[in-house]
């Protein structure tokens, strides 16, 4: 009872008032789709009284496949299936769908059509898992995942989850196909590099900061400390470079809803990946 006078009373003198500053005092229902976004988004919103509902699915199931609502969503996870949609996971981790909702296809492309849908079943490309209570979580993309040259398999979107995690990182690529270990390419996020380098008395300028020898130290021990703990031994990132710019929609390197171009980046910064496996 004492927990929810004083739910109710930040309720009504610090969550409301704050709401209302970032324009979100009418909304009822906060939904996030299309992207993944990062578990401390979402745990930021949730500590001040906004939970944001995770919505999964793509077009070729018109929209979504599972949804949370606001009484079963845990952080992280994406909800279980709609009503009348059927979810499994297949051998290789594939997220499976079958449903009315599921298109018949791709217009006058038989081929792309076939790889879709196998036997009744649409294919998302996604990897995944349910957890114990049903909720269904994305592991990564089916194409992206690593295969190193000892035969272990890994989603770099979780390690890359990690890394951005660290303070000042921007979007990251981690490569290890065929490969005996990982490595990364960093980029740094201008936003956020006068508050990292004002804690840690480094330069302010991006450029000064990426070249020092301090900022490194730094990033190596955030990794050591932060990253590689919570991986498997495989999946440890050995080495990693910090490239002098950002990854852009403009220099090729995301696509148009920001997501990452792997091929581009790994083509265009093939010299400096195989100076990391060099070393």
């Amino acid at each position: 009872l004492t927990l929810q006078a004083e739910y109710a009373a930040a309720r009504r003198v610090v969550f409301a008032p704050l709401k209302a500053r970032i324009g979100l005092d009418r909304a009822r229902i906060l939904i996030t789709s299309s992207a993944p976004i990062s578990r401390e988004v979402l745990e930021f919103f949730a500590s001040v009284d906004m939970p944001i509902c995770e919505i999964y699915g793509q077009s070729e199931v018109t929209g979504p496949t599972s949804v949370s609502v606001q009484d079963a969503m845990p952080l992280g996870k994406l909800g279980r299936p709609m009503p009348g949609v059927e979810v499994r996971i297949d051998d290789d981790g594939e997220i499976l769908v079958r449903g009315g909702n599921v298109c018949l296809g791709y217009f006058k492309n038989p081929e792309a059509t076939a790889e879709l849908l196998q036997d009744g079943w649409l294919h998302s490309g996604d990897v995944g898992r349910f957890d114990e209570d049903g909720f269904l979580e994305i592991t990564g993309r089916k194409k992206e995942i690593i295969v190193t040259s000892g035969g272990k398999k890994t989603s770099p979107a979780n390690i890359e989850g990690l890394l951005r995690n660290i303070e000042p990182l921007g979007p990251t690529l981690v490569i290890g196909e065929r490969r005996k270990y990982l490595v990364a390419l960093l980029t740094i996020d201008p936003d956020r590099v006068a508050k990292f380098a004002k804690a840690h008395q480094l330069p302010s300028n991006p450029q000064e900061l990426v070249n020092g020898a301090g900022f490194r130290a730094c990033l190596r021990d955030a990794i050591e400390k932060e990253v590689n703990p919570r991986l498997s031994r495989f999946e440890s990132i050995k080495q990693f470079e910090v490239l002098p710019g950002e990854f852009t929609i403009a220099g090729g390197e995301l696509t148009s809803t920001l997501k990452l171009r792997r091929k581009v980046v790994e083509q265009k910064y093939a010299a400096q990946i195989e100076k990391l496996y060099a070393e």
